[in-house]
């Protein structure tokens, strides 16, 4: 950001400053909320968001079949013979 795009952004800063100010009481908030209010905000608005792409992750994921590629305990695979029995 050069010279003439930092004193303009500072301009526009002050000038939104001025409008604020001069604003009646009816239209401005009761209570302004704390910068750690708003960070608490964010950081649980995150964390819903984050959920909410794990849960349509695993609700896109196609369902794993119940045993696919084990074997029951004494079960033979395909192509494998059992030991003898003894």
């Amino acid at each position: 950001m050069g010279r003439y795009e930092r004193r303009q952004f500072f301009e526009s800063l002050v000038d939104m400053r001025d409008r604020y100010t001069d604003r009646s009481e009816d239209d401005r908030p009761s209570t302004p909320m704390l910068i750690g209010d708003a960070m608490i905000y964010a950081e649980a608005v995150m964390l819903a968001l984050h959920a909410e792409s794990q849960a349509a992750a695993l609700a896109a994921a196609p369902p794993a079949e119940a045993g696919a590629g084990e074997t029951a305990p004494g079960e033979a695979t395909a192509g494998r013979s059992t030991p003898p029995d003894a």
